[in-house]
C-alpha cells in the first residue's frame, strides 16, 4: 500500500517495532489478525482493504518469478 508514510512512522502509529514492519513488508514475517488490524487503523484503511491489495502484491510478485 503506497501510503508515502515511512516504515518508522507506521509502526510508532500501529505500536509494533519498525523491524516488525520492516520484515512484514519483506515477507519474512507473517501477522496475526490483530497485528493487520493494527497496521490497517494506522494506514487509516479498512482491513480488508488492507487485505485484498496485500493480496494483490503477493500475486503480482509471484507472477514475476
Amino acid at each position: 500500500m503506497a501510503s508515502g508514510m515511512s516504515q518508522e512512522r507506521l509502526a510508532e502509529r500501529a505500536g509494533l517495532h519498525p523491524t516488525y514492519v520492516s520484515m512484514i513488508e519483506r515477507g519474512v514475517r507473517n501477522v496475526t489478525l490483530d497485528v493487520s488490524s493494527r497496521l490497517a487503523r494506522a494506514l487509516k484503511v479498512g482491513l480488508p482493504k488492507l487485505i485484498e491489495e496485500a493480496q494483490q502484491k503477493r500475486g503480482s510478485s509471484a507472477r514475476k518469478e
